[in-house]
């Protein structure tokens, strides 16, 4: 079943999300030009939004 249309509660195998280093280095690239914007709090919430959101829908 397609992950949008699973529903809670449902037992299901997830797959595992894996980035590479180019994407890592974007992050840090990304960072960089927050902080020295004075943006760095915005930084902050990224990594949440990447795992809380962004991960969850690969899976």
């Amino acid at each position: 079943m397609p992950a949008e249309m699973r529903h809670a509660g449902e037992d299901q195998s997830l797959t595992a999300v894996l980035y590479t280093a180019n994407f890592a280095l974007n992050i840090e690239n990304i960072e960089a030009y927050w902080s020295e914007n004075g943006l760095a709090e915005g930084y902050d919430r990224l990594p949440d939004v990447l795992s809380g959101v962004v991960v969850l829908n690969l899976e």
